[in-house]
């Protein structure tokens, strides 16, 4: 069986997106893992599911080597909010919001944005929405 054919039948919801591209880009890319790179490289995954943080100057959730899902959770930091890829892949969304002191960022039930590559959105203390890519 092909590896698209095993990735098609797990199944996986809104926030297994992020690990699903992850996966399929690596899988079928020019250059695929062998078994023991892809286990691990499974293992730089992080599951943010239900979560509010809460931190007294800045949040950083940038996916430098692997995957970042942030589901149904609330971020909030008083100057600055990180969140994407350098080099990884990150997914925010499904009832998540994202707040500073200025700024606010809201994905309801069903909305996402997804990152990969060097993307990323920087909430910034000076009351500005910076999208990068």
């Amino acid at each position: 069986m092909d590896p698209i054919s095993i990735l098609s039948g797990l199944g996986l919801g809104v926030a297994g997106n992020a690990v699903y591209d992850y996966l399929k880009a690596r899988l079928t890319g020019p250059n695929p893992p062998t078994v023991e790179q892809l286990e691990q490289e499974l293992q730089n995954i992080i599951n943010v599911n239900g979560v509010t943080m809460q931190a007294s100057t800045v949040i950083e959730a940038l996916a430098k080597n692997g995957v970042i899902t942030i589901t149904r959770s609330h971020l909030n930091a008083p100057s600055s909010i990180s969140i994407g890829a350098v080099n990884g892949r990150a997914y925010f969304g499904d009832n998540s919001s994202s707040t500073t002191a200025t700024t606010a960022i809201h994905a309801g039930e069903g909305a996402s944005i997804q990152f990969s590559g060097n993307a990323k959105i920087v909430q910034a203390p000076d009351g500005s929405i910076r999208f990068y890519t």
